[in-house]
């Protein structure tokens, strides 16, 4: 796999990996990899309660049309 970085996040990386706390690219990688994993995954059952929260909550009387109106205006 290739992936093309920019000059800034080369210098990043470098940064990284002098202050000793990566040894190289490839754990730095991993490293954002579980990072975004772990993020991903929190998302999603945030985003999972919220809808649940949504569904079991009580019912409304404005209409769809009414939400869209609404989300145009803001």
């Amino acid at each position: 796999m290739e992936i093309k970085l920019t000059n800034k996040e080369k210098q990043y990386i470098s940064e990284q990996m002098e202050s000793g706390r990566y040894t190289s690219p490839n754990k730095f990688f991993s490293e954002v990899l579980l990072i975004h994993s772990l993020y991903s995954n929190e998302e999603h059952t945030l985003l999972k309660k919220q809808i649940l929260k949504g569904w079991d909550g009580r019912n409304s009387k404005l209409t769809i049309q009414d939400l869209i109106n609404f989300y145009k205006t803001h």
